[in-house]
């Protein structure tokens, strides 16, 4: 049964174009260019406004022809300078300078070229390749180049005349070097026995690892959630006792005293008779069992098929979640919803039921899931997935599908600009860096920690200029600038 209040909300919205700048509500000048069929996996944003869609998009016209990765205007109108693309589907999308990175599907990583989306043919293994991929699931690029895979790959053994002469399957993670051949000097991580799924970089500089089941490492007994350091060596005091995990959602919640929020699909003894898309962990990897078992449903209301895929803090302790649900306990809900992080629902932070119900092409059965949300360089929330419909407390939206754009919590709308990227060097450096931001002599400058607290702030006021950080302990920070006109840009950088 639908909440009562949503009767009242309903009325309140009477006069929606009164407030079609609402916070949270929909953006209706933004409207996707692709018909509402298959799915957006990823979004990678251009500092011009510009944004890389990634997922299995049907293109416009008459015939069913399907593209991997399209890049849309900041009106969301498909952006007629790039492509054909003929990527088959577009996963994991990440800018690093020039170049596009993505995971295709299930195929192999690919290198383009930024300004057109022409396939970069230098980057990739030479053949014969050191490994062949069964499957990849996503990756990591590392500031000097290096790439971390994952996914299950079976190794290859040849002769000085390059026959081969023996195989073995198992290994879960390699490294690709900048040019995108497989390095011949790293120690590549067999895991027979289970599938990694993916991975998130850690405020301390390790990585979190969801791996498909708890397996024996190198002897050692594993959670199906653990850490490696950069080096690849194991994080020892991080354990779990998560037995199974159906995927790990893009980014973990962090507490100022370590604990840690994660998300996704996971089984574990402490909840025997659930499978949870949200748990808390504590800072040695443990189950907080404090934390409350939220009944994110879906599909008919099965509790081990729903997930949250990924989440957005907009205010302190307050996150807007997304992912593949359509129930809340008893309660229909479209794949988005809000909870704090003391694992309560809030239920009249987003008044709107949500994302709307797809009927995917060549089956009979509904979807809608959401995979990721984003703050745009704009300042805009972005919202992806499959669905057709939206209903955000302010009125419906049957237009909208597959990428949505809502107005920020400070609404107020910001005209494109198109500025340099911020530079930071030495990346990764001891202390001492330089920071610039092409198009700006003056901004503001936070640093952030892993777990966003501001560790520093500075006006540039040439800029350009000398950076003191020796004070910060060893590991990744965010650097976030903000320019007089409200323009920000962020770059990461690692202290060693």
């Amino acid at each position: 049964m639908l909440r009562a209040f949503l009767l009242v909300a309903s009325g309140a919205c009477a006069l929606a174009v009164a407030r079609a700048q609402a916070p949270l509500c929909v953006d209706e000048s933004f409207q996707f260019g692709h018909p509402p069929a298959d799915e957006v996996y990823s979004l990678a944003f251009m500092e011009d406004g510009r944004i890389f869609v990634g997922g299995r998009l049907k293109m416009p016209g008459p015939m069913i022809q399907y593209t991997g990765l399209t890049r849309v205007l900041p009106n969301g109108a498909i952006d007629p300078s790039f492509g054909p693309s003929y990527v088959s589907a577009g996963c994991e999308l990440e800018i690093e300078g020039d170049y596009l990175f993505l995971q295709q599907g299930g195929g192999g990583f690919l290198r383009l070229f930024v300004a057109d989306g022409t396939n970069d043919y230098s980057y990739g293994p030479p053949y014969p390749p050191m490994f062949m991929a069964g499957q990849v699931s996503t990756y990591h690029n590392f500031p000097d180049g290096k790439q971390w895979r994952l996914g299950a790959y079976t190794r290859k053994f040849y002769d000085e005349d390059g026959q081969l002469i023996g195989s073995e399957p198992g290994y879960g993670l390699v490294q690709a070097l900048p040019n995108g051949d497989y390095d011949p000097d790293y120690d590549h991580k067999y895991m027979p026995g289970t599938y990694l799924r993916n991975l998130n970089e850690q405020p301390n500089g390790s990585f979190l690892f969801g791996a498909r089941n708890a397996f024996v490492y190198e002897g050692r007994p594993l959670g199906a959630l653990f850490k490696l350091w950069p080096d690849g060596n194991l994080d020892t005091t991080f354990h779990t006792s998560i037995t199974w995990c159906g995927g790990m959602g893009t980014r973990q919640y962090h507490y100022p005293d370590g604990r840690m929020l994660v998300f996704g699909r996971f089984m574990s003894p402490e909840y025997p008779n659930d499978t949870l898309a949200v748990m808390r962990l504590l800072p040695d990897g443990s189950t907080d069992t404090t934390w409350p078992s939220i009944p994110f449903l879906a599909y008919g209301y099965f509790r081990g098929l729903a997930a949250v895929w990924d989440h957005l803090e907009i205010e302190p302790g307050k996150l807007i979640v997304v992912g593949d649900f359509n129930a809340i306990g008893h309660q229909p809900l479209g794949a988005i919803t809000t909870i704090d992080t003391a694992g309560n629902v809030l239920w009249d932070y987003l008044p709107g039921t949500g994302a709307g119900f797809t009927e995917a092409i060549d089956t009979n059965s509904p979807a809608c899931r959401l995979h990721q949300i984003k703050e745009g360089p704009d300042g805009y929330i972005y919202i992806c997935g499959v669905f057709h419909g939206y209903n955000d407390g302010c009125g419906d939206h049957p237009e909208q599908r597959l990428l949505l754009r809502l107005y920020p919590l400070d609404v107020g709308v910001r005209e494109h600009k198109k500025v340099g990227s911020l530079l930071v060097v030495p990346n990764p450096g001891n202390g001492l860096l330089q920071i610039s931001w092409p198009g700006y002599r003056e901004f503001d400058l936070e640093v952030r920690d892993g777990l966003g607290r501001i560790v520093h702030r500075e006006q540039i006021v040439e800029g350009s200029g000398n950076v003191e950080l020796s004070h910060v302990k060893a590991g990744v920070y965010n650097l976030l600038v903000t320019a007089p006109d409200g323009m920000r840009a962020s770059a990461k950088w690692m202290k060693q």
